[in-house]
């Protein structure tokens, strides 16, 4: 029969900025799929990036994704 490729549900990319850098806003590249991150701020006063990608079928690479701190 025909196989289907997994799906991982729920991506989500997480980057834990250096101490006294900051996301700038509107800097996500390439908008699509990615959009704009939630900031948030750890304990430790750094900032943490999270991207909410969904669910992402598997054997498919998502582009490189560069933002600007």
């Amino acid at each position: 029969g025909l196989e289907t490729a997994p799906t991982a549900t729920n991506v989500v990319i997480v980057d834990t900025l250096p101490l006294g850098l900051s996301y700038v806003p509107g800097s996500t590249s390439p908008a699509t799929p990615y959009g704009e991150p939630t900031v948030t701020v750890n304990a430790a006063g750094r900032q943490e990036l999270r991207w909410l990608l969904g669910d992402r079928v598997g054997g498919v690479a998502l582009p490189m994704m560069t933002f600007r701190a």
